[in-house]
Order: structure tokens, then C-alpha cells, then sequence
């Protein structure tokens, strides 16, 4: 048996620590449509806790076509890949944990113990003080945060000012 308290913490540390890996993995997007520029660092004296790698953005070269008064001519546009392939970031919205459980005072302290094997195999006879869990965990898509989508909305301008016409 563990304490109730034990088993509330220990799911809520659980998704925090989950929370936290999806945190980190949306920030490793940044390594998809950026690498760093030559410029390497900001203002400030090296190796200082402001100190950060310019980041210029990943661009393809693609060549468009261009109608001129002397017929079709291809012109080519350097397009920032973050302005052309969707950026999709998760977020833990939702986390359920529905369970039967046999539930016990000790010292003033609630406890609580799991199924065993032998009651998990037998779940369609009722059995007393058996129960059975299901964790449910949704993940849905993050909207950008308002700094990356005004990223992306400059990028893609500077994309249109180099298509002609």
C-alpha cells in the first residue's frame, strides 16, 4: 500500500516531467528552420550570460517563373523554409485517471493498494475491493506563441517582396 498523498505527487510529477519533455522538443523546432550565422554572438562581452548564437533562417532556392516582354524568364527566390513548412508544436491539455482502488486508514493517513494480477485476470467476475485504471492523455497541437507567429508572418513577407509581379 502507498499513501494517497504519494500517489496524487507522483502523477503530477509525471506530468510536469511530460510537460517538460514537449517544452523542450517544441524548442529543438527551432533547429529545423534555423542554423547559426557566422556573426556568433550578441552584443556583450564573450562567454557572458547574454551571449547567444545568431540564428539565420534555413532557406531553399526555388526558381519561379516570370512573365516578361520577352517571354518567360525564371527568377530565383530564396525561400525561408519556416515560412513554407507548417511549425507543429504539443501541449498536454488534458489528463485523466480514472481508477478503483482499495482505499485504507492507517495512522490517520489514507492508503491505498492496486489490483493484483490474479484480479486483473478475473475482471469480468466482480471481485470486492478490486479495481482497474486507465490513464487518458490528450495532446493537442499548440498555437505558436505570438513571437514565432510574427516571425513567421515577417518571413513570409519578405518571401512575397521577392516574387515578381
Amino acid at each position: 500500500m502507498i499513501g494517497f498523498d504519494n500517489f496524487i505527487h507522483s502523477i503530477y510529477h509525471s506530468v510536469l516531467s511530460a510537460n517538460d519533455a514537449l517544452a523542450q522538443k517544441n524548442t529543438e523546432l527551432l533547429q529545423l528552420y534555423f542554423e547559426e550565422s557566422e556573426d556568433k554572438t550578441q552584443p556583450g562581452s564573450k562567454g557572458s550570460p547574454g551571449d547567444f548564437s545568431k540564428l539565420k533562417p534555413k532557406t531553399v532556392t526555388i526558381q519561379y517563373p516570370n512573365v516578361t516582354a520577352k517571354g518567360v524568364e525564371v527568377h530565383d527566390v530564396q525561400v525561408p523554409i519556416i515560412a513554407i513548412a507548417p511549425v507543429s508544436m504539443s501541449k498536454i491539455s488534458e489528463v485523466k485517471v480514472t481508477t478503483t482502488l482499495e482505499l485504507s486508514l492507517e495512522d490517520d493517513a489514507l492508503m491505498i493498494s492496486f489490483p493484483s494480477k490474479k484480479q486483473e485476470d478475473n475482471k469480468d467476475e466482480p471481485t470486492p475491493n478490486c479495481g482497474f485504471s486507465t490513464i487518458e492523455i490528450t495532446l493537442n497541437p499548440m498555437t505558436p506563441p505570438d513571437g514565432l507567429r510574427k516571425i513567421i508572418e515577417g518571413y513570409e513577407k519578405a518571401l512575397r517582396a521577392q516574387i515578381p509581379g
